[in-house]
């Protein structure tokens, strides 16, 4: 565990003490995974150089799981993701238009959420798909 700040160490530690009080097993396989994690996301952090695009990612995820770096390194890659793939959704069949006005909608109802913004952008098509087969 020294590979990682000594403040992040007691915290990852206290908390498995905290609910694996009785069961060193889970203590020392939460700490394990905690750091592994905690190591995961630095090493994203250092490849991104938190830009525009993943700095607000890295924050709200901190902020949604401030004692669970599993957590946070699930939902930073999840929104990663997702923000990849909107960006680069494209598709034909639809006017452009329509397109944009489509993922202008997904933009603002969740300004934050780039799972959100893909999920409902594939939802609003396919919508847009059935409507124009009938």
């Amino acid at each position: 565990m020294s590979a990682i700040p000594s403040e992040i160490r007691d915290r990852v530690l206290s908390k498995a003490r905290v609910d694996w009080s009785d069961d060193f097993e889970m203590q020392k396989y939460t700490v394990d995974k905690q750091v592994a994690a905690y190591a995961e996301l630095q090493q994203l952090r250092n490849e991104l150089h938190e830009n525009v695009f993943s700095a607000p990612i890295f924050e709200i995820s901190a902020a949604a799981w401030p004692d669970d770096f599993e957590m946070e390194l699930y939902t930073v890659k999840n929104q990663l993701d997702a923000g990849i793939k909107l960006f680069q959704y494209d598709t034909a069949e639809i006017h452009a238009e329509i397109f944009e006005q489509i993922k202008s909608r997904c933009m603002s109802e969740w300004p934050d959420d780039h799972e959100m913004k893909l999920y409902t952008l594939e939802k609003q098509i396919e919508a847009w798909r059935r409507l124009n087969s009938i």
